[in-house]
């Protein structure tokens, strides 16, 4: 998952090639997790607004499954074309996103 500030939107990046974008309505004073959704050993529920969304948007916590990492930040560039969207991450390379 990535969040893009500017726009407040949240992707969803698929391991079957799909992916989805998700506005951010979670806010200051808003549940960061669910204390009553226990993780694997090892795994992480995700926080805050990517935890909201992989709550509550159907289907995206089967495709994802647990985060594997603590949410972090990380330096990203966004590129938007006519086709989708191109996102380079200083930690993850670069992804292009088709419509």
């Amino acid at each position: 998952m990535f969040w893009r500030g500017d726009l407040r939107l949240i992707y969803a990046l698929y391991n079957d090639g799909t992916w989805q974008s998700f506005v951010d309505t979670w806010n200051e004073g808003d549940l960061e997790w669910d204390p009553t959704i226990v993780p694997p050993s090892g795994y992480y529920q995700p926080k805050r607004g990517f935890g909201k969304v992989w709550r509550e948007q159907p289907g995206v916590r089967d495709k994802l499954s647990w985060a594997t990492t603590e949410e972090r930040g990380l330096g990203a560039s966004w590129q938007a074309y006519q086709g989708g969207l191109m996102l380079w991450s200083d930690v993850h390379g670069i992804f292009v996103l088709y419509n």
